[in-house]
Parts: C-alpha cells; sequence; structure tokens
C-alpha cells in the first residue's frame, strides 16, 4: 500500500516510508525503572491525557524493525503506574513503535528513532476516541459496496504514525477495517479526537480516491468519490513461481506525484495465469516497477532521458508482461588503487541486464536494471543480489571513480558468483588562482564548475591569494554512459559585479593545475543569465515535484508554527520576526544524506551573506526527536536557525499544500516583505539547490527585478 507522509532521503524526488507492523508482543518488557545498566539503547517516558495528567493502568507495547528491514516484531508490554511511567531497555535496533491501549482512550501510537547510548524520553499523548464513517459513491451519487480503505496517516500529538491493515499480529493494534456495505459505508475504528487523517480508499473497478485534511470529531462523517479509470494489465512469467503468500510489489508513481493511482510497495494479487489488473487514472506515469525478495522482476519502466513521464491510457502502455529471475548472490571486493587499501563502508551498487518495455514504436531495447546496493565491510568485501545473465556493478566513493566504471559479470546459478576486484582512482583535481582586472589575487571569489553533469558540485571560495582547488566527487558520464570530461569552470567575486569563465580538460591532468582566471566587469545577473542556457524542460515550466508555475502562485511565505527554535535570541519563533531580510528556507533532516552533501553550499551562502541581508532557516520535520536534533545541530556547530515541526507536522504540510515542498532538501527564498521570490517546486528557472548562491547573490548584491527573472 501507500502512505502520504513525505520523507525525503535522496536527490529531488519524493520518497515514501512505509511502516509495516506485525508480530505481537510475545515478550515480557521491563517495567518502568528497571533499565539494565548493560543497555545500550533505551526509551521511556509517560503516558498522559490531553491535560498532561498520568494515566495509570495503560499496556505499553514496544515494537521494533530489525536491520534486514523485516516487518516488525513484539519487543515486550509493560503498564503504567500511578505516574504513568513506562520503560524498556537493552534495545539492539534504532527504530521503534511504541503502542499504547487504555480504558476510555483511544489507541494511540508513536515513532521512535534512538541514538547510542541515549535514554530517549518519549511522552505518549492518550486523546478520547471518536469515530469516522466513509461513504463511498461513484461520482453520479451511487454507493459502491466492496470499496476498502487500505491505509491512513494519522497526525496527532504523537506525531505522524502509518497504517496498513492487519500488520499487527496483535489484533488490538491492527486497523481493521471492513469493506463498504451496501449502502457504500465504511466504518474506522476508534481514532483519536482532533487527528487529522489522510487516508486511502480503493476498489478494484475504480480509481482509488485519496482524502487528506479530515479532522477526527466525537462523530464524523466524509466522503470519497471513486471516478472510472484505465484497466491496467500486468503480466508475470512463469507464472508457476507466483506464491500467493509473498506476492511481488507494485511500484507506480503518478506525475503530478501523489495524485490517485500513485502506489508505493504495493501487495499485487496475481491469478493462476500470472495476470493481475487493476484500474488506474489516465494520464502521465514516471515509474512503474515490481519487486520480490526472491526474485528480480524486469523491465523497470521509466520515464526515458528526453522525457518527464510516459503516458497510460486506453490502448496506451495499458499492458506490461515482466520476468521473473532467481535472485543470486554476488561477492566481490572494493581496494583503492594502486595501493591495495580495501576501501570500508562504500556504496556498492549492482545491475542486471534486462529488456525494456516496447517503446512509441514497438521496439524493445537492451536496459540495465538496478538489482542492489550493499555498502563494504572493513576489509572491502560486499555481498550482491544479482539474478542469473549478465550483471554489473560499481562503487561510489566521494571523489573516488572506478576504472572501468563498471565491472561485468556473468552470473549463474546457484551461485555465489565471484566478482573480480572493484579498483577506485582518485577524481582529478583542478586548481588554480583568481585575479581581478588588475591583475591582484582576488578573494572572497566563488569558483564552481558549470555544466549538466557537474552543476550539483559544491562551490569553492578562494584564499586569500586568490587560490582555489576543485575535485569532482564523481566522474561524469553523459548519454550511453559515456564519459564526459570536458566541463566550464567560472568563477565570480561574492560582493563586487566581476565574474570569468574557462574550460576544462579531465582527461588532461597536465592542463589541470595552475590555471589563471581574470575577472572582468559583468553584471551581477550574468551568472544566472548563463544558468538560464542549461535549464531543462520541467525548470523552463516550473513543473518539479508535480506542481507548475500555473497551479501555484508565488505570495506570502507559510508562517513557521513551529514547536522549538534553536540558534535564535530570546523571543524569535516566527517567520515574520525575520521581516525587511532575505530568507533562504532549508527544508532538511538529520537522516536525509543528500542534505548533508548539499550543506556546505548553504554555510557558504549564510557566511557571505548574513552581514548583507540574508538569513538561513534549517526546517526540520517532526521525524526525529527535538532532543536528537539538538544534539546534531551542536556536533555538526550547525550555526543557522533551526525550526522544529510540531508533532502534528503543520508547518511541513503547509510547505506541502501551498508551496509543493515534498522532499528533502527543498529551498525557498523569502524576501524582505515576506513573500517567495523563488522556489524549486514553484517558480520556472534555475534550482536554488544547484544555483542558490548565485541567485542570492543576485537579489542581495544586484537587481532584484532582473534576479526574479532571469
Amino acid at each position: 500500500m501507500q502512505t502520504l507522509r513525505i520523507a525525503l532521503v535522496a536527490g529531488i524526488g519524493l520518497v515514501l516510508t512505509v511502516f509495516a507492523l506485525s508480530r505481537p508482543c510475545a515478550a515480557q518488557g521491563q517495567r518502568a525503572g528497571g533499565h539494565s545498566s548493560q543497555a545500550t539503547r533505551r526509551v521511556a517516558g509517560r503516558v498522559l491525557n490531553s491535560d498532561g495528567k498520568a494515566v495509570a493502568g495503560a499496556e505499553v507495547c514496544l515494537f521494533a524493525r530489525d536491520a534486514s528491514g523485516q516487518p516488525e516484531t513484539g519487543r515486550g508490554t509493560v503498564n503504567t503506574g500511578a505516574d504513568g511511567a513506562y520503560g524498556f531497555a537493552n534495545l539492539d535496533v534504532r527504530a521503534y513503535v511504541v503502542a499504547v491501549l487504555a480504558p476510555g482512550f483511544a489507541r494511540a501510537y508513536r515513532l521512535v528513532k534512538l541514538q547510542d547510548g541515549d535514554l530517549t524520553a518519549t511522552d505518549i499523548s492518550l486523546s478520547r476516541p471518536g469515530t469516522l464513517a466513509v461513504l463511498v459513491r461513484t461520482p453520479d451519487g451511487k454507493p459502491v459496496s466492496g470499496a476498502r480503505v487500505v491505509s491512513v496517516e494519522q497526525q496527532d500529538a504523537n506525531g505522524s504514525f502509518f497504517f496498513e491493515s492487519r500488520r499487527f499480529e496483535d489484533s488490538r493494534f491492527n486497523l481493521d477495517v471492513p469493506a463498504s456495505d451496501q449502502a457504500g459505508r465504511v466504518e474506522l475504528p476508534a481514532l483519536p479526537q482532533h487527528a487529522s487523517l489522510a487516508f486511502v480508499v480503493e476498489h478494484p473497478d475504480f480509481v482509488q480516491a485519496q482524502l487528506s485534511g479530515v479532522i477526527v470529531k466525537p462523530q464524523t462523517k466524509v466522503d470519497a468519490v471513486l471516478r472510472p479509470g484505465v484497466k491496467l494489465t500486468l503480466r508475470l512469467e512463469p507464472s508457476d513461481q507466483i506464491s500467493p503468500t509473498a506476492p511481488p510489489r507494485l511500484r507506480l508513481d503518478r506525475v503530478p506525484f501523489g495524485r490517485p493511482s500513485t502506489y508505493i510497495d504495493f501487495a499485487l494479487a496475481f491469478d493462476k495465469e500470472g495476470v493481475a489488473r487493476l484500474t488506474v487514472e489516465p494520464g502521465n506515469y514516471s515509474l512503474l516497477t515490481l519487486t520480490h525478495e526472491d526474485y528480480l522482476i524486469v523491465p523497470r519502466v521509466t520515464a526515458d532521458a528526453h522525457h518527464e513521464s510516459f503516458a497510460i491510457g486506453p490502448g496506451t502502455n495499458d499492458t506490461y508482461t515482466f520476468k521473473m529471475h532467481r535472485k543470486v548472490m554476488a561477492q566481490g571486493r572494493v581496494l583503492e588503487d594502486p595501493s591495495g587499501k580495501p576501501v570500508a563502508d562504500e556504496v556498492v551498487v549492482g545491475e542486471v541486464l534486462g529488456t525494456s518495455a516496447p517503446d512509441a514504436a514497438g521496439k524493445n531495447a537492451l536496459q540495465w536494471v538496478y538489482a542492489d546496493s550493499k555498502r563494504t565491510d572493513k576489509n572491502g568485501t560486499y555481498s550482491l543480489q544479482l539474478a542469473t545473465g549478465l550483471a554489473r556493478v560499481t562503487c561510489y566513493k566521494d571523489n573516488f571513480t572506478c576504472d572501468p566504471q563498471w565491472i561485468q559479470v556473468s552470473i549463474k546459478a546457484p551461485g555465489p558468483a565471484s566478482v573480480r576486484n572493484i579498483r577506485l582512482h582518485p577524481t582529478p583535481k583542478v586548481s588554480g588562482r583568481v585575479v581581478g582586472p588588475d591583475g591582484r589575487p582576488a578573494s572572497h571569489t566563488v569558483v564552481r564548475f558549470r555544466g549538466p553533469q557537474l552543476r550539483w558540485e559544491n562551490p569553492t571560495l578562494t584564499d586569500a591569494q586568490g587560490r582555489f582547488e576543485l575535485q569532482p566527487s564523481v566522474m561524469p558520464t553523459g548519454e550511453h554512459g559515456k564519459r564526459v570530461y570536458v566541463h566550464p569552470v567560472v568563477a565570480f567575486h561574492a560582493y563586487e559585479p566581476l565574474g570569468a569563465r574557462t574550460e576544462v580538460h579531465l582527461d588532461r591532468p597536465e592542463s589541470l593545475t595552475n590555471i589563471t582566471l581574470k575577472l572582468e566587469s559583468e553584471p551581477y545577473e550574468r551568472q544566472l543569465d548563463e544558468v538560464a542556457k542549461e535549464w531543462r524542460d520541467w525548470e523552463a515550466k516550473g513543473s518539479t515535484g508535480g506542481h507548475t508555475h500555473s497551479s501555484i502562485h508565488a505570495g506570502l511565505a507559510p508562517e513557521l508554527d513551529c514547536r522549538l527554535w534553536l540558534n535564535v535570541p530570546q523571543g524569535i519563533g516566527k517567520l515574520s520576526d525575520f521581516r525587511g531580510r532575505y530568507v533562504l528556507l532549508d527544508f532538511w533532516t538529520t537522516w536525509c544524506h543528500f542534505c548533508h552533501q548539499d550543506y556546505p553550499s548553504v554555510r557558504l551562502a549564510y557566511e557571505l551573506y548574513k552581514d548583507h541581508g540574508l538569513t538561513v532557516i534549517g526546517v526540520h520535520d517532526n521525524s526525529v526527536e527535538p532532543d536528537a536534533i539538538r544534539k546534531y545541530v551542536e556536533s555538526s556547530s550547525m550555526a543557522v536557525p533551526i525550526a522544529i515541526d510540531q508533532a502534528d507536522g503543520r508547518t511541513l504540510n503547509a510547505y506541502l499544500h501551498e508551496c509543493g515542498v515534498n522532499s528533502f532538501p527543498s529551498y525557498l527564498l523569502v524576501g524582505p516583505d515576506g513573500t517567495i521570490v523563488n522556489a524549486d517546486k514553484m517558480l520556472p528557472g534555475p534550482l536554488l539547490r544547484s544555483f542558490k548562491i548565485e541567485i542570492i547573490r543576485a537579489h542581495v548584491m544586484g537587481d532584484p527585478a532582473r534576479a526574479r527573472h532571469p
């Protein structure tokens, strides 16, 4: 099934998190105060009512997801005493669900993420129960029987929690929702009053309906309208290998993302002939794939390099045939060359050669399909689940490259297959100095790669002698996986209308040192004029994340209604407190790898322009406890203001619905009057993520009117 919860971990796109909960609380946990002195991770807290008073006699159950990603297992049950306290110790994984039952209250759930050696204080708030009835109808008002509420995301005082029906083996915690009756009515179990719900209603003959922002009251009634759509037929071969107890799982991404017919990790039922059918919304899609624990399933249907999406409609891409290939273990090592030193804790990716879905001309093409990824151990060793046939592997380590880029291997059952060593070489360094029009060294000058392949690389700043050094994190590739060696390099002074540019050849190491860039007079906005030549179609149209310039308009940025602010003076706690300054909103999380990769450019922008009218605010969602965020901010020496969302996620929800912020990292630039002047998900133009310094420089130092419309 799917969840509407945003949890971005990589790139620009949205990643959805599904919390699969199964197995009961089989073992008795320790009561509050009974923690072992040997515990490496602990969780404890109190169970309180909505008035903040202790609830005695509540049953608290702890569920944990294991390291392999299998469904959660019960880790213990305790009963609260007169003070409402509970506790669990000797915990061996990092992610847990605390579930609470108490007479007279709705069931409560809270997600907990732990750090080594920490005692995480996690209070649980209980609310009186409310009811929710869903009336399922067709557009002409006819009731629909047999429809099901298949997933619910609940936002309340305990944060966000996602349900799937019957995922707890302990039936007390299940969201057990019957199908709609002849009148089209579905009754949901008791839910906390004042909680905000987003849920999905499905029926095999209709496009699924998604409802959000439903507030639970003592008695709540809402309508769900199911609309007709396109019958999508999926055939899987060989059909005799399909197990009804372990069905393949579907991912189908609608454009815009999150519209009806977006399916994430959906268990798909195939008949004995290997055929499954579902009804989807006609329109554009970006991804269609089937996954299985024991088989690799090809093809992986995606939009190609020249288009954002592919269309599904009656008679258009509405039938697909997939093939199952049993997974086979492949093993190898990653070493640095020429030292032979093992490369530890780096990601190795494996792909297999499959066949693409037919294109518009009905032709198939060979296609490398992602199979698996794992990190190397201390000896540089890895094990991947590949599949029979031709496969290839590579390793990703910042500032290193594989030579050759991919190691190919023929995989045969039953395995394991042995892959020859992957050898990593440092990427070439580009160094030199920047001088001003008078030939003197130019400090405070930003130097960076430009061009479609390296536009994501962080820029650097010249020192007092005008010196700089750049090193690409990867050796870039273009179409058909060919290496691209020629790239633009630009320089621009942070505080003066000066710029320079040159071109480097990464395959000519003798030409990469002692480069001299001489600054010349140019408008601040010229850097943005040049960036505009590199726009892709979706940048020019302003369509990222499923939102377009015509559907969302720049206006006042939503208020930051957050529960905790860090790195701000006493009395500062709203976005409006920063009126009169430009504000770069950086939506990030502690667990987002790409947020950390991109943060050096955020820090550089802040350091360059904090004394010239710029503030940076890091906006964190409700997925991590505030104390853990505080410790991360302190340990990472983050100096910018940090705003942590309320437990019910109200701020991120506002920015999702009003500004299209559905991924981490995401950025908005707010003007001195509080209006949005640049936003990756709203307005056409260069991405703030890639060109935040150029955009901020043009606004702060140049002509704001031209900076808005390069």
